[in-house]
């Protein structure tokens, strides 16, 4: 395996760009890794769905064991969601540090080899994807805390019609109740 190559199970201190590889080979490897950062925006997206589905059958439900289940559920998928994203996120910091390593090293820092420049295009373009998708999950977990707290605030109502908003509020708001 050659050492800029993204795996799961190697800490990030354990790897290194290559040294004195020519640029064929590089690339090679540029594009594993851009199938690794596509393959964990593809499995974000799908996550989403997930999400989106179970979210809208825990909105749905007014039985207390499922909701459980389905906050447990959902749950599990932003955790697996935000691996997703740290994985992407690490390779494309790795890729971005090789690029310019490989910039410095060829005396090169404003990008004039063609197959350089198309490597750092294209790691910019997968960076604006990935930040597209940070951006898509920080609006999700807002969604999804607020279902949270809609459903929550219904059901007080339900059992206590009298309990007064700012009360109701409080208790919402409550970062120990949620």
């Amino acid at each position: 395996m050659l050492s800029n190559q993204y795996d799961p199970h190697m800490g990030e201190n354990e790897i290194n760009p290559p040294r004195n590889l020519g640029f064929d080979q590089i690339s090679d490897i540029d594009f594993r890794n851009r199938d690794k950062v596509i393959e964990c925006i593809r499995n974000v997206k799908q996550n989403f769905e997930k999400i989106s589905i179970l979210l809208r059958e825990f909105k749905s439900t007014n039985d207390l064991k499922k909701q459980a289940l389905f906050k447990t559920k959902i749950s599990i998928a932003l955790e697996s969601l935000n691996g997703d994203v740290s994985r992407g996120n690490n390779i494309l910091g790795l890729m971005r540090k090789d690029i310019d390593e490989r910039a410095r090293m060829n005396n090169d820092l404003k990008y004039q080899d063609a197959k350089l420049r198309i490597i750092h295009t294209a790691t910019i373009a997968l960076q604006n994807r990935m930040f597209e998708v940070v951006k898509d999950l920080s609006k999700l977990q807002i969604q999804i805390k607020d279902t949270y707290k809609e459903k929550m605030s219904r059901q007080l109502q339900a059992y206590d019609p009298n309990l007064p908003e700012e009360t109701l509020n409080e208790m919402v708001n409550d970062p120990m109740v949620n």
